[in-house]
């Protein structure tokens, strides 16, 4: 039989083994979410969870969903989708029809909106980032993505 030091060598070897493939492997674990405004819903604002590179992502500031004088995007404080008091506003705590968050395949993840009574309220950790901290991501949109997600 084998000593027991052959053995712990073993089983650091087959762990080392299992890190390295792991680590080559790119696993996505959260779906791409969207967000979407106006009274219907139907008016895309941009993907919450995407990188800044992407062109529909909220964090890329040279798209109309993450240029905080773009007409689509939740930034834009004196737009339809980002002003304190629009009813289709996120950041309205009185809002009535607040943007809604998708994933590709259409499940709810909630509202995007700072009403925290609203029944559906979307609760993500990235979600609570921007209700508590809209203006100074407005400062810094892409900053802020690596402030919340931790890469770039």
């Amino acid at each position: 039989m084998w000593s027991s030091r052959t053995s712990i060598c073993l089983r650091a070897v087959v762990l080392v083994m299992c890190w390295v493939l792991m680590s080559c492997v790119k696993t996505e674990t959260s779906p791409r979410l969207h967000l979407y405004g106006g009274k219907e819903h139907d008016q895309y604002l941009g993907c919450l969870n995407c990188k800044p590179i992407e062109n529909t992502s909220i964090w890329n500031i040279y798209t109309p969903y993450g240029d905080v004088n773009g007409s689509r995007s939740i930034w834009n404080k004196y737009g339809t989708y980002g002003e304190t008091f629009g009813r289709l506003s996120p950041f309205n705590t009185v809002a009535g029809s607040p943007p809604i968050v998708l994933d590709d395949e259409g499940l709810s993840y909630g509202y995007l909106t700072i009403d925290q009574y609203h029944p559906d309220r979307c609760q993500l950790p990235v979600a609570l980032a921007i209700y508590d901290n809209v203006d100074e991501v407005r400062k810094d949109v892409q900053g802020w993505y690596k402030m919340i997600f931790g890469d770039e």
